[in-house]
């Protein structure tokens, strides 16, 4: 080393005594400038000065002003220009220089021999734009970059495995990069992946291997896609590298470190599959990272022991063992020691200790732990919000619940709900995990019911109800959001609106009931509304709020794909979920506190999208901008309208009776006969009858007279339960209401909850031994039925009534893959004989009716009328739809429309009104897409309908709603009335009558 720096001063030297000369016309000059600035550049790289790198930078600058363009020295001054620039960045981070380096290089290469010398330099200046990609976030960069790496790949000889690896692996960096610095992560992680994938194959097919590093990028790549997709695969992937890359690894340190992270992931694994054979690798992975620590004289730290405590914790949620919860609370206690002087990781670990306590006393029983346990969590009580006041408020009420149940001390009890009513508390805006302040509300709810709190339970009840959106605000698409808000609302709602109606707070009662149910459909009006008048207004302002909105939707669709993963995929049953938030013990609360990447980006793009909210609040006309409707606006749509909310709830069940206006404007109805146990019992005999009698397809008569009338042979018949519920429900309804039989009755609608929304009270009656009860004994002798998902669809815009509607028919006699229903040619030719010389008529008919012609047509009708066959998935509800010719017109398709003159549909198929039973309270059949997608009003089906019988009730509506005068759309309640009237007084059959229903104004 002192010999080369000897040289290079003596070079210096020399080349200064020849610059002093006056050379500067000389044809030599830019030669010495150069020779300078590279003999500084060379003792700066010995030395480490800066000023030599500043004197290098500013001579090699010169010698690129002084060269000739075709001075055959031009290419190498203007690499070595560009490498002393990169080195000036690198030292001070300002960008200039690395855009100097790059403007420098790029000329470089026009000048290079393409054979010999481009490869390389191709693949410096990839590398530098990848820089300037990570420093400016500027895809324009990280593009260039990928295409410099790809010519370098595309011109480097096959036979140069080495040179041919190491590109592919920059071009996988590359993509890594892309990563980590873009919105769309994802698409770039799993590029990455395949080319990282391609360079280790490449080199195993080579006899080579590739270096630990790289297999421990790939492994992390790889754990990282698994995050967001769930895919079990990935994760195995992702443990297969980790285990390569431990073998091959030769640093003692970095080696125990990826034995660590071994242990980690098939922990990982333990907890997600249930299955206990990768328990004794993970702990072996565990001993061997520590024996390699102690080997080399470091102890390890708390994470890693904490680490450790979680696998045990798992291990014991498996097994039960007695042995792996005291191995927990070793490595916790440790965690806890080794983390006195840093709060934000001792935090956690004092946690994580309470948790394992808690655990303990479980298996043992021992009150010692139980008081540990509690002492541990209480003091973590007193922080704000670390993300650790909600789960450790949560496992603290628990415990000291438990200790209540014990000892009967009034004390801890209080002290439960006196936790989590301040947990309540707390603004909602400021949380972080918030998931676990809504378990903590639920919570409150539950307990303080069970304990006569009801003033506390209602508190929580209200809570959770809030936090419903918040909660689950975002989604990556329409049945991840479904899936969510769905299984989280179910029946919190009703019995929310129970205590309120316990504590005679009736207008509490409609609010819970109005956010809490439905909740998938209001928060999809929530999360894609209408900013047309925003746009208009404050066109930059729409941007950022979109922009914030995309950027915590793909937050949340990383976290949601993270927290429910699951390697089966059998569904809850309404008591399952039910369940979630009423239990106190919940054996599956896992002891990890600290949020992953993905959480803390979804915290963070949360935030902002709110900051965008409050901003957009600001403004004074778009002060409730997607704010939840007021109850007060609410009522507004019950002027002049009966409107029955019917709460079937665990505690009990109710009627309120809405009427803005009215004295009182909500009123009370006990229904002390009806039990949610009964009506639940109701709904799963409607559920075998329909069953056993095989009515969900719409079906040609011939065919439907070929099969046995099996719908009377079912345990529990028809006539049975439309009885059940005249005397349990309707009747003491329409008593309250004081309404009498009427050729021409009032109109009411009805919004069920729980098991009851799979029931048809518009057909309830006392059916004694015929198909139609004496008159009085009926709930059609005294109203025209409508039935309303939610308050909502009573206040949305009312439909203007128009003169000359526009008509769409849609017409399937012969679908592909169904059967065949000829009477749909008779339905259309009557629809189109009776509108055609009044309105514009446009008809899909057969093959004419594919997918995207039916939707697009869709968003230009006014009244639409399909006549076809429906499916109703109940796996997937938003999968279910409309089949046409090419496929199917499904719910979450018809969400996506943008649908604003529609006024009028009828879907004269089968299943279309026809509810979810595990998610009843929201409504999630096509009927209640095409309200929720704009249309004001309509007639759908519960169960399948006769062939024969569709077309007579579309003629009787039909001839009905265009002999208005203003051709109301909503008269087509009254004319469906009419119509089935006309249809059960000819002798048809109960389940030929009772199917078509009307949803809407």
């Amino acid at each position: 080393m002192e010999n080369r720096l000897l040289d290079v001063e003596r070079a210096i030297a020399y080349l200064w005594t020849i610059f002093n000369v006056d050379l500067e016309r000389h044809w030599s000059f830019p030669s010495v400038l150069y020779y300078i600035g590279y003999a500084y550049l060379q003792r700066h790289e010995i030395l480490g000065d800066p000023q030599d790198l500043e004197e290098a930078a500013s001579k090699l600058s010169d010698a690129v002003y002084w060269t000739p363009l075709h001075h055959s020295l031009r290419g190498t001054i203007l690499e070595t220009s560009a490498d002393a620039s990169y080195l000036q960045f690198q030292w001070s981070g300002e960008e200039s220089y690395l855009r100097d380096c790059i403007l420098w290089l790029e000329e470089a290469i026009e000048l290079l021999d393409p054979i010999t010398q481009l490869r390389p330099q191709l693949q410096k200046l990839a590398r530098f734009y990848l820089v300037l990609f990570e420093k400016t976030e500027d895809q324009v960069d990280g593009d260039r970059a990928v295409e410099l790496f790809t010519q370098a790949q595309l011109i480097c000889p096959r036979r140069d495995t080495r040179e041919f690896l190491a590109l592919t692996f920059e071009l996988a960096d590359a993509f890594h990069a892309f990563y980590e610095n873009t919105t769309l992560g994802v698409a770039h992680l799993e590029t990455a992946i395949s080319h990282r994938r391609a360079a280790i194959s490449l080199a195993a097919a080579h006899g080579t291997y590739p270096s630990a590093d790289q297999l421990v990028t790939l492994s992390n790549e790889l754990h990282k896609l698994y995050q967001y997709s769930g895919r079990k695969e990935y994760l195995d992937e992702s443990i297969s590298f980790i285990q390569q890359s431990a073998v091959f690894q030769q640093d003692p340190m970095t080696r125990a470190s990826l034995f660590s992270s071994l242990g980690t992931l098939l922990g990982l694994r333990l907890q997600l599959s249930g299955s206990l054979a990768d328990a004794p690798e993970a702990i072996e992975a565990f001993r061997n990272s520590k024996s390699l620590h102690e080997e080399l004289g470091v102890r390890w730290n708390s994470l890693e022991y904490a680490t450790l405590g979680l696998v045990s914790f798992e291990l014991h949620n498996k097994s039960h063992s007695p042995g792996d919860i005291g191995q927990a609370i070793l490595c916790f206690r440790n965690a806890v020691e080794l983390s006195k002087k840093d709060g934000d990781i001792r935090y956690p670990q004092i946690f994580r200790l309470g948790l394992a306590l808690y655990a303990s006393f479980k298996v043992h029983g021992s009150a010692c732990d139980l008081d540990e346990a509690i002492n541990h969590l209480r003091t973590l009580a007193p922080l704000s919000n670390k993300g650790i006041v909600g789960k450790s408020a949560h496992r603290l009420a628990v415990a000291l619940h438990a200790r209540f149940e014990l000892s009967k001390s009034r004390s801890d009890l209080d002290e439960c709900l006196e936790i989590l009513a301040r947990v309540c508390g707390l603004p909602i805006e400021s949380l972080n995990h918030r998931r676990t302040h809504f378990d903590c509300a639920a919570l409150l709810a539950s307990l303080a019911m069970r304990h006569g709190r009801l003033d506390l339970s209602l508190q929580g009840f209200q809570r959770a109800v809030d936090m419903l959106p918040h909660v689950f605000l975002k989604g990556s698409d329409v049945a991840s959001r479904q899936k969510d808000l769905s299984s989280h609302a179910v029946d919190l709602a009703c019995d929310a609106a129970s205590c309120a109606i316990e504590l005679g707070r009736l207008d509490t009662a409609v609010d819970l009931l109005e956010r809490g149910r439905s909740a998938f459909w209001s928060h999809n009006l929530v999360i894609h509304p209408d900013l047309t008048s925003l746009q208009v207004a404050h066109p930059n302002l729409i941007k950022e709020f979109e922009r914030a909105n995309k950027a915590a939707i793909d937050a949340q669709a990383t976290v949601t794909a993270h927290h429910t993963r699951s390697f089966t995929t059998s569904r809850q049953t309404p008591g399952e979920l039910l369940e979630r938030y009423r239990r106190i013990e919940d054996d599956s609360y896992h002891a990890q506190l600290i949020g992953s990447p993905e959480e803390l980006r979804l915290n963070r793009a949360v935030e902002q999208s709110e900051r965008c909210l409050d901003t957009i609040r600001k403004i004074p006309e778009f002060q409730s901008f997607l704010r939840p409707a007021e109850i007060s606006e609410l009522m507004k749509g019950t002027v002049d309208r009966n409107v029955v909310m019917i709460n079937i709830s665990r505690l009990r069940c109710d009627a309120l009776v809405l009427q803005h206006g009215g004295s009182p404007s909500i009123r009370l109805v006990p229904l002390p006969d009806a039990s949610y146990d009964k009506v639940a019992a109701l709904s799963k005999h409607m559920q075998n009858v329909l069953g056993m009698a095989n009515v969900r397809v719409r079906e040609s008569e011939a065919l439907r007279h070929m099969k046995p009338p099996r719908i009377r042979s079912a345990g529990v018949p028809l006539p049975a339960i439309l009885s059940h519920l005249w005397s349990w429900i309707v009747h003491p309804i329409l008593k309250a209401l004081s309404l009498d039989i009427s050729s021409h009755p009032p109109r009411l609608f009805w919004c069920p909850t729980g098991p009851l929304t799979y029931l048809p009270l518009h057909a309830a009656g006392f059916y004694s031994r015929t198909d139609v009860p004496d008159r009085g004994l009926a709930v059609y002798d005294y109203v025209v039925s409508s039935y309303i998902p939610s308050l909502r669809a009573l206040i949305r815009p009312t439909p203007v009534d128009i003169h000359v509607p526009r008509v769409l028919i849609v017409s399937q006699p012969e679908t592909p893959g169904q059967k065949s229903i000829p009477m749909t040619i008779q339905e259309v030719t009557k629809i189109v004989e009776i509108a055609k010389p009044l309105v514009p008529i446009s008809v899909l008919d057969g093959a004419d009716a594919t997918v995207s012609r039916v939707t697009a047509a869709l968003t230009e009708c006014d009244w639409c009328h399909f006549a076809c066959h429906g499916t109703q998935d109940p796996n997937e509800p938003l999968h279910s739809g409309l089949v046409v010719q090419d496929g199917l017109v499904s719910i979450d398709r018809i969400l996506s429309l943008k649908i604003s003159t529609s006024h009028f549909a009828f879907l004269s198929a089968c299943q279309t009104a026809s509810n979810d039973t595990y998610f009843p309270n929201e409504s999630l059949h096509i009927t209640a897409s095409l309200l929720y997608a704009g249309f004001g009003g309509v007639i759908g089906s519960l169960w399948s309908i006769s062939d024969s019988d569709a077309p007579a009730i579309a003629e009787g509506v039909y001839v009905r709603m265009l002999a208005h005068p203003a051709l109301s759309s909503e008269d087509a309640a009254r004319a469906l009335h009419e119509s089935v009237g006309r249809l059960r007084e000819s002798g048809a059959s109960l389940e030929r009558w009772a199917p078509f229903v009307h949803f809407g104004l």
